[in-house]
């Protein structure tokens, strides 16, 4: 996501300043640089700073709520980053996710308005995605596979386990998710399996469209 401007409201209001066309993109000095380290889905999991050091990190739930750790490098910078799911931005005062075409509530795991494109998007105009670990709705409007050979079930990393994992207890998913996924942590309890897989990775299971 490129943010083209974020208004200021200190002032008086300007009307003939507010529309986004207006406003003139200028060359700012670099007080601060980071980088960003994300995971499959493109979501931001950590910042570095110039020395390679943890500035931001962050530890998110199944369905984007998070809870965000600063270094203190990054506390005196002033350093933030609003960036969640791929094409979301964080508004501090609501707690909503601006999502381009509407908002999205990481705590419900649902958007909080209609589909703009009814039911071309889906069956529920509320829905965010099948599911979160493999799926991003950059636009608000549609949800897709976000990288199909990263999430084959080969290619597993171990924060995409943690969120399976908070996956089976998650009341938002088909009870046959839930079922899949308990089934496949007694699998790893009993030392039979190594990691969590996906509907459809067994050749001996048919893929439930997770």
């Amino acid at each position: 996501m490129r943010l083209l401007a974020q208004p200021s409201y200190t002032g008086a209001y300007d009307i003939d300043q507010d529309p986004l066309w207006t406003h003139t993109p200028q060359a700012l000095p670099i007080d601060v640089l980071a980088w960003y380290q994300c995971d499959h889905l493109g979501t931001p999991q950590e910042l570095t700073d110039h020395t390679g050091q943890i500035a931001w990190s962050a530890q998110y739930k199944a369905w984007g709520e998070v809870k965000e750790q600063r270094s203190e490098w990054a506390r005196q910078k002033g350093l933030t980053n609003p960036i969640r799911f791929q094409g979301q931005y964080h508004d501090h005062e609501t707690g909503l996710h601006y999502n381009r075409y509407r908002y999205y509530d990481p705590r419900a795991g649902r958007f909080v308005s209609k589909d703009p494109i009814s039911y071309a998007g889906g069956l529920n105009l509320y829905a965010y995605a099948p599911n979160p670990v493999e799926w991003v709705d950059p636009l608000g409007l549609m949800a897709k596979i976000a990288c199909p050979i990263c999430c084959d079930g080969s290619h597993g990393r171990s924060n995409k386990q943690e969120r399976l994992r908070a996956l089976a207890d998650d009341p938002k998913q088909p009870r046959y998710v839930r079922g899949w996924i308990r089934n496949e942590l007694r699998h790893i309890d009993t030392r039979n399996r190594r990691s969590i897989r996906l509907p459809g990775n067994s050749r001996k299971s048919k893929s439930p469209g997770l």
